[in-house]
């Protein structure tokens, strides 16, 4: 049996993919680690469960047999015609029946049946569009057909096709992520974000484009990426080696092209919270989105507030504690729920 089909048949992995945790996805970034001889199979694997959509089958034995005499029937047919290789499998034989089993196990452990697109119009398959959204407080990791891998943060959300058929790979981005690009010098990947496009062959890099954020932010780690559609600079791209960051502000129509921190801008993604010379709004915003808190804030608005701080896996009354030492005022908090009250006083 195949190392993909081993993963199929792991229930664990199998909730990964559908819903991933912060637990789980530092178990399989390890599990890779430590098999780097595997990572085609996982990458297979992964692929082929996002593109199944599941419903709840009913426990209906003679639609059962139904399903399983169809597989059959599939292998026989192919026998006939040598063993004909179908769309994910070839079945010579005996290993026909450890697929049958593989896909009988897998009926019986989730009670679960795939459904399959199929052509609206002759020759023309349909290609569904796929969103995965993260609420505040939740982070999660997405692996996209071509086995790009993104990390995309709380708050946030991305769109991408079932299949990449056109000239672009295309995905559209709301919020923050972190993309790790599988190489394709014959179709770029490109990510929409608040009208920019980013467009990379195989590079990994950050884009930070947050509705409630006056600025976006691509940051890039490695290779080479290019940046089109900023305003007020039609016509015009930006070029970025690995360092550097470009911001742009769509309303006032600054650019800026920099070298960026790395700790600062990367870290979250390992779920590491950074705080540099960060002010009371970007603080507030930051830890809404990490926490899935709201925050409610009184006071004094204007008090000077620079916040530094580095905080892995720790509770947010801690990182509150953080702002006794870098505002110059009195700070009393309170949390309930899911909702914090701060209140500053100079």
């Amino acid at each position: 049996m195949r190392d993909f089909e081993k993963l199929l048949l792991n229930e664990e992995f199998i909730k990964w993919v559908k819903n991933p945790t912060h637990e789980s996805d530092l178990f399989w970034k390890e599990w890779l680690k430590g098999n780097p001889d595997k990572l085609d199979d996982f990458n297979y694997a992964v692929s082929l469960i996002q593109q199944i959509h599941y419903r709840k089958a009913p426990e209906d034995p003679k639609r059962f047999n139904r399903v399983l005499n169809n597989i059959l029937q599939e292998d026989t047919n192919d026998n006939r015609t040598k063993r004909r290789k179908n769309k994910h499998f070839i079945f010579l034989g005996l290993e026909a029946w450890v697929k049958i089993a593989a896909v009988v196990s897998f009926i019986l452990v989730f009670s679960y049946i795939a459904r399959v697109n199929v052509p609206t119009t002759a020759g023309e398959p349909v290609i569904n569009c796929i969103t995965k959204e993260n609420p505040m407080g939740r982070k999660s990791t997405i692996f996209l057909p071509d086995c790009t891998i993104v990390t995309l943060n709380a708050g946030s959300s991305i769109t991408f096709p079932e299949r990449f058929t056109r000239e672009f790979r295309d995905v559209k981005l709301t919020g923050e992520a972190f993309f790790d690009v599988s190489e394709n010098k014959l179709q770029p990947f490109r990510v929409k974000a608040r009208g920019i496009y980013t467009v990379a062959l195989g590079t990994s890099f950050n884009v930070k484009a947050y509705e409630t954020d006056s600025n976006i932010s691509v940051s890039l780690d490695e290779g080479l990426v290019k940046i089109n559609g900023v305003q007020r600079q039609s016509g015009s791209s930006y070029f970025l080696n690995p360092g550097e960051k470009i911001v742009y502000n769509p309303e006032l129509g600054d650019v800026e092209k920099l070298k960026f921190d790395r700790d600062l801008e990367l870290a979250w993604k390992d779920g590491i919270l950074v705080f540099k010379q960060t002010n009371l709004r970007d603080f507030v915003h930051t830890i809404e989105r990490w926490y899935g808190v709201r925050v409610e804030l009184t006071g004094d608005m204007d008090v000077e507030c620079s916040v530094n701080g580095r905080f892995e896996n720790e509770i947010l009354l801690n990182v509150l504690e953080s702002l006794q030492y870098s505002i110059s005022g009195d700070v009393k908090y309170k949390l309930q729920d899911k909702t914090v009250k701060l209140q500053i006083k100079n």
